[in-house]
């Protein structure tokens, strides 16, 4: 059995694209009025913060691949990543610069192997959840304290 389907789609007339050479280049000459979309609201973009990843340092350190991201109360910004190659959180202050990075990786105390989940409490402390325990950490990324996670299934 052979199905066919055809596509079928009505369209207003579009106006013929005016092109021209100019120096042995074509230039497509673009409408004087933009075309009027019925149904649709106006918009703006604003800009709020960038953090510039082709920066080589911040690149090289993992930035790239974020996981998790979270803000203290002071605005400081904490971004994580699974495959950062040292150190897996990275702190940016509220204009989105760079401070430092913290959370070496590993499986030692006090390093993380591989974040789960990352937040920042009420205190400005930062919890990793990793395999098997919770690693704390000020602000600033001085470890505090790491918390074994006993499981049973």
């Amino acid at each position: 059995m052979i199905v066919l389907c055809f596509l079928i789609s009505c369209t207003p007339k579009q106006e013929k694209v005016e092109r021209i050479v100019e120096d042995g280049v074509e230039v497509v000459l673009n409408r004087t009025e933009p075309y009027a979309v019925t149904g649709a609201n106006a918009f703006t973009l604003e800009k709020t913060l960038t953090i510039d990843t082709e920066n080589d340092e911040i690149a090289e350190m993992g930035l790239t691949e974020i996981s998790h991201v979270d803000v203290d109360s002071k605005g400081k910004i904490f971004l994580a990543n699974r495959r950062a190659k040292n150190s897996c959180v990275f702190i940016f202050d509220k204009a989105g610069l760079f401070v430092s990075a913290f959370g070496n990786r590993g499986e030692g105390p006090e390093e993380v192997q591989n974040p789960i989940h990352m937040v920042v409490s009420d205190e400005d402390e930062i919890f990793i959840t990793d395999r098997g325990k919770v690693v704390m950490f000020s602000n600033s990324g001085e470890f505090i304290k790491e918390l074994r996670i006993d499981r049973e299934y």
